[in-house]
């Protein structure tokens, strides 16, 4: 009988051919790979990505509606693990020991989640400030996203109802996450690549999230989030998963 994967990895994908292979060479790397289930996302490519992702022999595909919430939901549904970690195509692991830091974490009785440290792939000073705005954020407020490897008890992620298709929603997964339990903000990075900021401007960017984030505390506030949408959980489709390309 085939061991029950001890994490699954959720990857949501379309059209990223430019990065999809960087994260998964990363998740090669890991130490403890060999205990985890990786599962990529497709939302509809017409690019090289599927291709890429299965000349991976550990990557499987499933192909799902494009939406970042519905594809992580999807890839949820199909996953074996006993914890479920979601990550970003443009993301990278530089620390081989990532794996083992969110297991340990897992392990640890009344914990529900967490996330990983912040990185922006580009360095200079404001990327610097960046990064340590981020995860001060983390550390004081208890506030994580998506580009930090949000990682859940598969039973916890269940009870939450998974992801809404909302403004934020991997910010409110994570706080309704942390209402079955302890979160851990793990020591490892996940280095996210810098490119919405090379392309919009660092400032524009910047104030962009800061204005998503504060309208998402807001209508939290207020009571304007709107309850989950079990719409998102619906069966995944069939999986596919096409030869490379030769």
């Amino acid at each position: 009988m085939a061991r029950v994967p001890e994490l699954s990895i959720i990857i949501p994908v379309r059209n990223e051919e430019q990065t999809i292979a960087g994260i998964l060479r990363s998740l090669a790397r890991q130490d403890r790979i060999s205990d985890c289930q990786v599962i990529v996302v497709d939302g509809g490519s017409t690019d090289g990505t599927a291709n890429i992702a299965t000349a991976f022999p550990f990557v499987e595909l499933i192909t799902a509606q494009a939406g970042l919430a519905r594809q992580m939901n999807y890839g949820a549904q199909s996953a074996e693990g006993k914890g479920l970690w979601f990550l970003h195509s443009d993301s990278t692991l530089p620390n081989p020991a990532t794996v083992s830091y969110i297991l340990n974490a897992l392990q640890e009785p009344g914990v529900a989640g967490g996330a990983c440290h912040f990185q922006l792939r580009a360095d200079d000073l404001y990327y610097r400030v960046i990064n340590f705005a981020v995860n001060l954020r983390s550390k004081w407020l208890h506030r994580a996203y998506g580009d930090q490897g949000i990682f859940v008890r598969r039973d916890v992620f269940s009870k939450t109802g998974g992801f809404r298709e909302m403004p934020s929603s991997d910010l409110d997964l994570f706080l309704r996450v942390r209402e079955h339990g302890d979160i851990r903000i793990v020591a490892p990075k996940v280095a996210t690549s810098a490119r919405t900021w090379q392309r919009y401007g660092k400032v524009s960017t910047t104030a962009w999230h800061i204005k998503e984030w504060l309208a998402y505390e807001w209508n939290r506030k207020t009571g304007k989030i709107p309850p989950p949408d079990n719409s998102t959980s619906t069966t995944p489709l069939p999986r596919q998963n096409p030869k490379p390309s030769t």
